[in-house]
This record gives C-alpha cells, structure tokens and sequence, in this order.
C-alpha cells in the first residue's frame, strides 16, 4: 500500500466530518447572523441621519449659499438691537450684473449702460428695483448716450433681500459717485407684489411710473 492510499480518508469519515462542520454552523448560526443585521441597522441611522442633516443644513443647495471662495459674512445690528447678517451685495452684483456693467460700473460703449453718476438708479428707489425684478428692454439715453439691450430680469433668480443688497451697493456706491439712501428687503417686496408681470418693461412704460428726476 503506498502513501497515498494510507493518508486517504474512507468515505464514511469524510462524511462525518462534514456533518459535524454544518452542524456546528447551523447551531452557531445566532452568532453568524447577528454581524449582517446590525450592519444593516448601522447603515440605516447613518442614512436617516445623513438624510435629516441635508434638509436641515443643505440650504437647497443654492449658490449663494456657500462659496468656498468667499469670506466670513459681515453683521450688522438689526433695528430692534440683534444681530443680522447683511447680505453682501458687492459680492451679488459681482455674479450677476458685472458681466453688462462692468466691475468699475461703467458698462460697455453701445452696448450695457454704465450705472456711475446714473439717474436711472438714484433717486426713486422703486424705478430701479422694478427694472432689476423685470428687466428692460428698447432705446435708453444715458449720461447723453443711447442704448438698445435688454435688461436681464431677476425676479425668479434672487430673492427681496438679495435684489435689496444689490440695489444698495449700486446706489450708495461712492466711487461711482452714488450716494442715494439704501433699499430695503420690505420695498422690494412691495413693488414686486405691485407689479405682477412676466415681460419686460420698455422705457416708455417705466418712465411713466417712475419719471426721471
């Protein structure tokens, strides 16, 4: 008899350690269980969790809601002595006007008007504010030059508080030579819900509302 025949199992051996090796999983098989339903458990509060912190903290994943580029928000001191955030309107007009009206404010020749030492955005608050909520379009004279664009309008796209921030900065803009009173997120609200609109104002339509000064 060689060695292979003297190490091979008989038959009825290698099926009684078989039996004993399913069996002994079968009984221990609480144990076995046990890892993949508590896992389970695990990945499932980790989800709820994950779930409830983004529609809390998410902020519907606006832009504006967080720059990574941006700065620490500036505060200010509320009328009834709390603290607020202001919006900075700078950095609004910087992602949505600037392409027109330039970073310096003075728009581009025979195309965007410019917005320094303009009429058309000091004086009546509410002129400008129903330009920015609807836009504008057909021939404008400015600074004694004459323009025919149109105005994007920004009532779907920013909100009264934004649009406010956004008027400010451009009306009491002192290296423009702006130094109109600010524009509150109240005002806005009031000429949006005074005009009920979805096209844009032309000259003659807005000039009637809000005559130049």
């Amino acid at each position: 008899m060689n060695l292979d025949e003297k190490s091979r199992m008989p038959d009825d051996a290698i099926l009684e350690a078989h039996t004993r090796t399913f069996s002994k999983s079968e009984s221990d098989g609480d144990g076995v269980l046990s890892m993949p339903i508590l896992g389970m458990a695990l990945f499932t509060m980790i989800f709820v969790f994950g779930g409830i912190y983004l529609s809390k903290y998410s902020g519907d994943f606006h832009p504006f809601v967080f720059d990574p580029e941006g700065e620490p928000p500036s505060w200010d001191v509320g009328a009834d002595g709390g603290q607020q955030v202001a919006v900075d309107g700078e950095k609004l007009y910087k992602r949505n006007c600037v392409a027109c009206h330039q970073a310096d404010g003075k728009g581009l020749p025979g195309a965007f008007p410019p917005l320094v030492g303009s009429r058309w955005v000091r004086g009546d608050p509410d002129r400008m504010v129903a330009i920015v909520l609807n836009g504008l379009t057909g021939r404008i004279e400015v600074a004694g030059n004459t323009y025919n664009s149109i105005m994007t309008p920004f009532s779907s796209l920013l909100d009264d508080e934004q649009i406010a921030a956004i008027a400010t900065f451009i009306r009491s803009n002192p290296d423009w030579g702006n130094n109109a009173d600010r524009v509150s997120a109240e005002q806005v609200s009031a000429v949006r819900a005074s005009h009920e609109r979805s096209n844009a104002w032309n000259v003659e339509e807005i000039l009637e509302l809000y005559p130049l000064e």
